[in-house]
């Protein structure tokens, strides 16, 4: 039953699909955006793809919070779901004549589908191909979506593990003529942060990692066999990583990547981002020692070691997304724009366009039109000894509320009885001026919200669901007519 109850609900399928949409709206975007804008500096355009990034990263928390179905682009019909039928008038003075139904909507046992389905959203089928076909792509294709993300997370927090695994056995290198290097960086470049150095036999390329205590890490067998000028040029673009987070920007990356991964521009605009960092890493080395020398250091270390690093949260010196022959024609190119951050009119401007995207997209989505139809089966004889004359039904809250008259002693009651077998609960509707009393009997029961309405002649009385009395309404204090009832009645 929870599967058909899942693949009919109307507002996950609604959620599922204004997430996807518009999400491929922004990606389609800022994909265009990408190519508007190649010849941009590499930090506008890193600051660009990042903050569409952080959008994508929060938008299902929005969908979730504030969803905009109500306020649709477009009402897409899908098809009817079945809702159950029931009439309440006696084929017999002691039977009641209700039509079979596949699942009593406001089951305790789901007080979400309690709410979608008092609200004429959301009634559960019996059979597969009872749901809309819509419904069923819909909903299916979120169930696909949420098996990826849980797989593609699931990997990435085994590599955190791996690389918190990984931290314990670092070296810290105290050697000389490192230390020499490292005091030369600082006294040339005072606003370059270069962290400790260490060393480790467990990876083959030079990485940098970290949040909160970030480091710099070389393979063992590497550090002997570099010049002071590869050394110089690795701990540069290393440490120019670190400066712009670029280790906390990678596992925003990854995160959204598994989240989105079923579209391939999400890994397009990954991979555009990631050739945006590289290069404003780039500048810092090319500022620091110059086009030519800071190529030629390039050339060597990927001779002598592999560049890119598949450690997530962690930064190597090369991306796979650009070849190294084009990265070094990029380097020594004098058309190359050297800038190391983003204006802060640049800066502002993205805000403030990604903002008014995000607003304007967030207020519209897509809605479902879906049409309740009722069931052609045969109608089912339940026998109810206890029932004199139905007067009417309401059903809801888990039960069928059924005023009943009895002519032999001349009392109107509301009798309770359970959706699953049809026995009596429990029986209320006492005559008397005291609270829960009627002045003279119980009017129509209407299911109002999680409480049961019944009018008096100058008063609505409040019940529980299980007919335990919750309040009286004067009528005088009434500006407007009761809630009608949700649900299924007959009078």
């Amino acid at each position: 039953m929870f599967f058909p109850a899942l693949l009919s609900n109307v507002r996950l399928a609604e959620g599922v699909l204004n997430l996807a949409f518009q999400s491929l709206v922004f990606l389609l975007a800022g994909w265009i955006l990408s190519l508007l804008f190649k010849r941009a500096s590499a930090p506008a355009r890193s600051a660009g793809m990042l903050a569409l990034i952080l959008i994508l990263a929060l938008w299902p928390l929005k969908i979730s919070l504030f969803p905009a179905a109500s306020a649709g682009l477009y009402r897409i019909p899908v098809g009817s779901l079945v809702s159950p039928s029931i009439d309440a008038w006696p084929k017999t003075p002691e039977t009641l004549r209700l039509a079979a139904w596949p699942a009593v909507p406001g089951s305790a046992k789901n007080s979400g589908a309690r709410r979608s389905a008092e609200s004429g959203r959301n009634s559960i089928p019996s059979r597969w191909a009872e749901i809309p076909r819509a419904l069923l792509i819909l909903n299916g294709f979120g169930l696909i979506w949420s098996f990826g993300t849980l797989f593609f997370l699931g990997r990435i927090f085994y590599g955190l593990a791996l690389l918190a695994f990984f931290r314990r056995s670092l070296l810290e290198i105290h050697e000389t003529p490192l230390v020499r290097i490292l005091d030369e960086i600082r006294a040339d470049s005072p606003a370059m942060r270069i962290p400790p150095i260490f060393t480790s036999p467990a990876v083959n390329s030079p990485i940098a990692f970290g949040i909160r205590r970030p480091r710099i890490v070389l393979p063992e067998s590497l550090l002997p066999r570099l010049s002071p000028a590869e050394i110089r040029s690795l701990l540069i673009h290393e440490s120019a990583h670190l400066r712009h987070r670029d280790q906390l920007a990678g596992i925003v990356q990854r995160l959204v990547a598994a989240f989105y991964w079923w579209n391939p521009l999400i890994h397009i605009l990954n991979a555009k981002y990631s050739v945006a960092r590289e290069e404003v890493s780039d500048n810092y080395g090319i500022l620091e020692s110059g086009a030519r020398p800071y190529a030629l250091s390039l050339v060597e270390l990927a001779r002598k070691t592999t560049l890119i690093s598949r450690l997530p949260s962690a930064v190597g010196i090369a991306t796979p997304h650009i070849p190294l022959e084009e990265r070094i024609m990029d380097i020594v190119s004098k058309k190359r724009d050297l800038k190391t951050r983003a204006a802060k009119r640049v800066i502002l401007g993205m805000v403030f366009v990604a903002f008014s995207g995000a607003v304007l997209m967030g207020s519209r989505g897509l809605a479902l039109a879906v049409q309740e139809s009722k069931i052609d089966q045969a109608a089912k004889i339940v026998p109810l000894p206890m029932v004199k004359r139905p007067m009417a039904l309401a059903v809801g809250l888990d039960r069928i509320y059924l005023l009943d008259f009895d002519q032999t002693n001349r009392t109107n009651e509301i009798q309770i009885l359970s959706t699953s077998d049809y026995s009596l609960i429990r029986s209320f509707g006492k005559k008397g001026q005291g609270l829960g009393e009627f002045l003279m009997s119980p009017g129509i029961p209407r299911i109002a919200g999680t409480s049961l309405w019944c009018d008096d002649i100058k008063k609505i009385v409040v019940f529980s669901p299980d007919g335990d009395f919750q309040k009286e309404i004067p009528l005088s204090l009434l500006h407007e007519s009761p809630p009608r009832g949700h649900g299924n009645m007959r009078y």
